[in-house]
């Protein structure tokens, strides 16, 4: 249901077999019909690019634990930007996540980061407020948007040429 949306998205061929795909996901999330819109956040914009950011913050919920995310950032070609940030985690030792998350009443993270307008999560602003620690800095180099052919497939095939970078 999330491809078949952000097809339509992307082809800006928008109509309500979008919003009905995307809510029903959505309603399943609930755990309420779809037609109870009252019970959950439905989508009701017609607007591309308010549903595109929907679509990428909704594909990374939905997907969390599915080992899509990676996939997602390649094919939206956001991987210069998502792929050259730091990575966060808890603060450790446990003692100081005690004291500056889980004492005050907060779990997981202190505060919701916000999304910009691609669904990447900007959490600078909880590093920033000492709530979680940055665990390393990654760095993207543009030739990871595509492998290299094997120098096999190369020799049997004369027209093809390696992929830039490699």
């Amino acid at each position: 249901l999330l491809t078949y949306a952000e097809a339509k998205i992307e082809l800006n061929e928008i109509d309500n077999s979008v919003l009905d795909a995307l809510n029903e996901v959505r309603a399943r999330a609930y755990g309420v019909d779809k037609s109870d819109k009252a019970s959950y956040p439905a989508f009701t914009s017609n607007d591309q690019s308010t549903l595109r950011h929907q679509l990428r913050v909704e594909r990374r919920m939905e997907m969390a634990k599915e080992h899509m995310r990676y996939t997602d950032i390649i094919r939206w070609k956001l991987a210069e930007k998502v792929m050259n940030r730091k990575t966060y985690g808890i603060l450790y030792p446990a003692s100081l996540c005690i004291e500056r998350v889980t004492s005050q009443g907060d779990w997981f993270w202190a505060f919701t980061p916000e999304m910009d307008e691609d669904g990447c999560a900007d959490f600078s602003k909880l590093e920033e407020a000492g709530k979680c620690q940055a665990l390393a800095v990654r760095s993207w180099n543009d030739r990871q948007y595509l492998w290299p052919i094997p120098t096999t497939e190369l020799q049997i095939n004369e027209n093809l040429k390696q992929n830039p970078g490699y």
